[in-house]
């Protein structure tokens, strides 16, 4: 009789999961009856058992060899199976692995057309399998170690790349630390005696494009000054002091920060943020700046969309707080991606942004012992996600959502 079973899992696989189908004969069946029997099956091979134990393999092309012709029939007809079982066929075992199974069967190259019994230690038959499925799931598992490896080559590269871009930020940003502080040095100079000649001309009554003259470098001066600071804080950032407070207040007050320009840019804003407190460590000011930014950059994006709504949503989950920061603008392109933390990279133009922004985001929130993650897809805008841990020295709070967002209409 036929009974087929399925594959199970390459990554469980045991011999016992090869077996195809069951057919066997006792050996005091006759060969006539055997004869009738194959005609019967689609099989081209039974075992031969006594009271369930194997004897040999009964091969169907062999059976009709010896009953064919003009005495076949009355020569060997009536004599039992058992004379034409085969001793010598191969016999795997329960306990073998495919690979001593494969290397068991490459060995007897000859015998690559019989099929392959299975038989316990104490002798029992337990089914029958196919050189073929064996070859079939010899490549399946090649091919699954290749896709391993494949993926954790992949994986390898991407680590790679992730150290690289590290190590390259890293030495980057000491370089601009020190070239910042020496550039400040060089600075305050030049700033002191711009304000001096400036109140000397004011006191002298020099004519006015003099003194605009000098108002412009002091700005100047002014503005460079504050890139440096910049600098200065993305290689050495100032010491957190952070406390216990909820970070819905620190969204609270960011939105407010941003609140005009809301207007002005014709955004929609959706807050969603908890009805009860959402406790982090934090150092105020400095994340206040995090959300300040990611919000103005959001903005930026959606400038010529269709559709401008700008989405902050807070939640809590396995002790972090997340933020996210979602718009609806063009996105980001798959290949600026993997840039978008790099000192000085943008895509705003040089006349908008120093691409300093993201880069001090990313320093701010690492020294929160949190985390800074994006997700985008060109045309169907991006999300930031700020990540913070909670203050464990309160009792966590299970985070519960306003029922509707607040929505506010410019």
């Amino acid at each position: 009789m036929s009974d087929t079973h399925p594959f199970t899992s390459l990554e469980t696989l045991r011999i016992v999961d090869l077996v195809e189908y069951h057919a066997a004969l006792d050996q005091e069946i006759r060969l006539d009856q055997a004869q009738a029997w194959f005609r019967g099956q689609d099989r081209h091979f039974a075992a031969v058992v006594d009271q369930g134990r194997y004897v040999g393999l009964l091969s169907r092309n062999h059976l009709e060899d010896r009953l064919g012709g003009r005495f076949g029939q009355a020569l060997w007809g009536r004599r039992t199976v058992d004379h034409l079982a085969r001793r010598e066929a191969l016999i795997a075992r329960p306990e073998w692995s495919l690979r001593t199974l494969l290397q068991a069967v490459l060995r007897r190259v000859m015998d690559f057309h019989d099929d392959v019994p299975l038989v316990a230690a104490d002798g029992t038959f337990l089914g029958m399998f196919t050189v073929a499925r064996v070859a079939a799931t010899q490549s399946e598992l090649l091919e699954q170690q290749v896709g391993v490896l494949h993926e954790q080559s992949r994986e390898l590269q991407a680590l790679e790349r992730r150290i690289a871009q590290e190590e390259k930020e890293a030495l980057l940003a000491r370089l601009l630390g020190g070239v910042a502080h020496e550039m400040n040095n060089k600075l305050a100079p030049a700033k002191g005696f711009a304000d001096l000649l400036e109140e000397r001309l004011r006191q002298t009554q020099a004519p006015q494009p003099l003194q605009k003259h000098c108002q412009t470098i002091s700005t100047t001066i002014d503005e460079a000054t504050a890139l440096l600071g910049q600098l200065l804080n993305l290689s050495r950032p100032p010491a957190l002091n952070p406390v216990s407070q909820d970070f819905r207040t620190l969204v609270e007050n960011a939105v407010a920060l941003v609140q005009f320009r809301l207007r002005k840019c014709d955004v929609d804003l959706e807050l969603r943020l908890p009805s009860k407190p959402v406790a982090v460590l934090a150092d105020g000011p400095q994340i206040k700046q995090v959300l300040v930014n990611l919000m103005l950059n959001a903005m930026d994006a959606m400038e010529g969309a269709p559709r401008r709504c700008l989405t902050v949503d807070l939640d809590t989950e396995d002790g972090w707080a997340g933020l996210r920061i979602r718009d609806t603008g063009h996105g980001i392109h798959p290949s600026h991606q993997e840039r978008i933390f790099e000192p000085f990279f943008t895509t705003k133009g040089s006349e908008r942004g120093t691409g300093l922004g993201l880069s001090i985001c990313r320093s701010i929130v690492q020294q929160h012992q949190g985390g800074l993650h994006f997700q985008s897809e060109p045309g169907s805008g991006t999300q930031f996600e700020v990540r913070l841990a909670l203050d464990r020295s309160l009792r966590p709070v299970k985070s519960e959502l306003q029922s509707a967002p607040v929505v506010l209409k410019t």
